[in-house]
């Protein structure tokens, strides 16, 4: 997914939820505080060549209800 699709998507719902690893919920009081995209690029123990990219989105959940 690109990241202009992701803000698409998001644009169309009346709510959000993300839910952690462990499926503890994140409360509804958070916002976004950063998406990053990371690529790396490495060959592995075997001399083959991998790449991989993966989006960071950070959440903070903390009460702060004035943003």
């Amino acid at each position: 997914m690109k990241l202009i699709e992701f803000q698409q998507g998001i644009n169309n719902l009346q709510q959000i939820r993300y839910v952690l690893l462990n499926d503890q919920l994140i409360p509804g009081y958070f916002h976004i505080t950063e998406i990053g995209k990371f690529n790396k690029t490495f060959i592995d123990c075997g001399n083959t060549f991998r790449k991989t990219e993966k989006v960071l989105i950070q959440i903070w959940p903390a009460q702060d209800y004035d943003h």
